[in-house]
């Protein structure tokens, strides 16, 4: 079974303009867009996350809709966040969540008695306030105790701290990956793979926009995964279908580089799609 873990879902209102009467809320969060991805390759997922008790009920509700199982962690003292888009002119106005040591504990100890050898956990996005930057790692660690494959998806200390309990893939952006110890202005893509496994990771997959990505793996040097030149639509999501793309592949049998070759040819094509 494949786990996402979303720490800071949020619920995106999307509107023409602000003036607009017409509005559309749909769920979002990195691990949520991977659970979406997954299920158009044709891979079942369970989207866990924290949650407040109001908006958490409701964001369990809409991803059922979907046909994505959720299953959040309530907790006195979580709150999620809620965005606003104005499609018109690109604008947005993005809200903060909040999480408690509550949710984190009961996050950890349904990965600790509910995943299995087999199992993929990928552990995606920012921490919302309150998060331990240690949280991921902590993470990753329990998937390794019960068998199972982590893949983690985010930036900043917890980026840092995730890479140094061994992920079996880092899949940060260029960008993201300048928080790792090491990182020198001015490293390309491949140099950031290397540098993301020296600093704990078995596997690194870094993109960077609409310049090539990079993918490393033990024993080799980084491969130059070259983006093909497409009219993006959207970028919203890119990142999410890449790793959703890598774990169908690495779940299909495909070697490292031939699933980073994957993800980044599906990601090349969700951003020629509008958002839904």
């Amino acid at each position: 079974m494949i786990f996402t873990l979303t720490p800071n879902p949020s619920v995106d209102i999307f509107a023409e303009s602000a003036h607009s009467r017409a509005r559309h809320a749909r769920i979002g969060g990195k691990g949520v867009n991977v659970s979406r991805f997954l299920a158009r390759l044709g891979r079942e997922s369970v989207c866990l996350f924290t949650a407040g008790e109001r908006l958490g009920r409701f964001i369990a509700g809409s991803l059922a809709e979907e046909g994505i199982a959720a299953r959040p962690f309530y907790a006195a003292g979580c709150e999620n966040r809620v965005n606003i888009k104005f499609t018109r002119d690109e604008r947005e106005l993005n809200g903060r969540g909040r999480t408690c040591a509550a949710a984190e504990r009961a996050a950890l100890e349904y990965i600790s008695e509910n995943l299995s050898a087999g199992d993929v956990l990928a552990l995606c996005g920012s921490l919302p306030d309150g998060a331990d930057s240690g949280f991921y790692a902590r993470a990753v660690s329990a998937a390794a105790r019960a068998g199972a494959i982590a893949v983690v998806d985010t930036s900043g200390a917890p980026l840092a701290a995730a890479a140094a309990a061994g992920p079996y893939l880092a899949k940060p952006n260029l960008s993201e990956a300048s928080s790792l110890p090491g990182y020198r202005r001015g490293m390309s893509a491949a140099q950031a793979a290397e540098l993301t496994m020296e600093c704990g990771a078995q596997r690194a997959l870094v993109s960077n926009g609409g310049e090539p990505a990079a993918y490393c793996e033990r024993g080799g040097r980084a491969v130059t995964l070259p983006v093909r030149k497409v009219k993006a639509v959207s970028t919203v999501g890119a990142g999410d279908a890449m790793l959703a793309a890598w774990i169908d592949g690495m779940l299909s049998g495909l070697g490292g580089a031939e699933c980073a070759a994957r993800g980044v040819e599906f990601a090349g094509r969700i951003i020629t799609e509008p958002l839904p």
